[in-house]
């Protein structure tokens, strides 16, 4: 899949559901969450960190069903 620029990757992810700024893209460059080259964004990487992300193994210490303000 081809890179893309800032504007059409957010374009597609905001077509696909996602709501992401250009400013969070650069975040997560500097982060390392995803890569930017001289061609562009991955639309696959993206999505990719997005999808692990939002999983619940990515917060153990919460039980299902509450938020941090009842897991004490």
């Amino acid at each position: 899949m081809p890179r893309l620029s800032a504007p059409l990757a957010l374009l597609a992810l905001r077509q696909s559901g996602y709501i992401v700024t250009a400013a969070t893209l650069r975040s997560w460059v500097h982060r390392g969450h995803i890569t930017r080259t001289a061609s562009g964004y991955s639309l696959e990487e993206i999505t990719t960190y997005l999808d692990r992300r939002d999983t619940p193994r990515d917060h153990p210490d919460i039980a299902a069903g509450r938020d941090m303000c009842n897991a004490v």
